[in-house]
């Protein structure tokens, strides 16, 4: 509004003439012009986010790896640690205990003939079936052998033991181990002297003082002719005469026949009944 001489009035100004629903005073086309003509602001807010994003990534997977990698390293040293506690550690086993005979079996090999007098060598191949280590005395008081002949007994290894009186193995289960035993051929002696019984011999005369030559022997003086009589009583006085000794065989010596062997541990039988013959 404006007064009469032509001022504008005071007070609110009139509202600018609209040109439709434009910018007022301009056309549409105008006004689109000049909003296209006006750059847009970068959303630099947005670059920033998604680099301090990435940078955040990047540091937790970099964080992630080495700290899997530490408790893998960890963990591999913790095994190999106990790997190597479990290596180093002694092995604790049972006290094995003296061999029971029914957990051995022995293979017993004799010649099927022997000669009077020559013995033979008892060839023995012990193993242990059972299911733990044991200890076998094979020393010459705990395995040994026994030879009879019919009911009576004729050797007993273990009576006069010879070597030494005990020899103690391991042996594993399922192991083996050999050994053996000689036999000479003789019955056992009971006093374990190794010397036969004395035999008898014969005595000689020398025909002048009387008086047998072997020590053992008394000879006799025949009262009525005072010659003297050699102890066979043939009542030969020429001195020059001497008699052939007798040869007497061993008492002990085991004769021809057919015997049998076993063997024993710790005085009980642990194989059956082996024949063999003397001749």
């Amino acid at each position: 509004m404006t007064t009469q001489d032509g001022r504008p009035a005071r007070g609110r100004p009139a509202p600018a003439r609209r040109s439709g629903r434009g910018w007022p005073g301009r056309p549409d086309g105008d006004r689109l012009k000049q909003a296209r003509s006006v750059p847009r602001r970068p959303r630099y807010w947005l670059r920033w986010l998604l680099v301090v994003g990435t940078g955040v990534a990047v540091v937790a997977g970099l964080a992630y790896g080495l700290i899997a990698g530490a408790l893998w390293v960890r963990d591999t040293i913790r095994d190999q640690d106990a790997a190597e506690e479990v290596g180093s550690a002694p092995t604790t086993y049972p006290a094995p205990t003296a061999c029971r005979a029914a957990d051995l079996d022995i293979t017993v090999t004799v010649p099927e003939t022997v000669a009077t007098g020559a013995g033979m060598v008892i060839e023995l191949a012990v193993v242990n079936s059972g299911a733990e280590p044991c200890l076998l005395d094979v020393g010459a008081q705990n395995l040994g052998a026994v030879i009879t002949s019919g009911d009576h007994t004729v050797w007993t290894s273990t009576a006069c033991a010879a070597g030494a009186p005990s020899r103690v193995l391991l042996v594993d289960a399922g192991d083996s181990t050999s050994t053996s035993l000689t036999w000479d051929g003789l019955s056992t002696d009971p006093a374990c002297t190794g010397e036969a019984a004395a035999a008898p011999s014969a005595a000689a005369s020398d025909g002048t003082t009387g008086s047998a030559a072997d020590p053992a022997t008394d000879a006799a003086t025949d009262p009525a002719s005072g010659s003297a009589t050699d102890a066979a009583g043939d009542g030969a006085t020429d001195g020059s005469t001497e008699p052939a000794a007798e040869v007497v065989a061993d008492p002990r010596l085991a004769t021809a026949g057919t015997y049998r062997v076993r063997i024993q541990v710790g005085g009980q039988d642990a194989t059956s009944d082996q024949v063999f013959v003397v001749e």
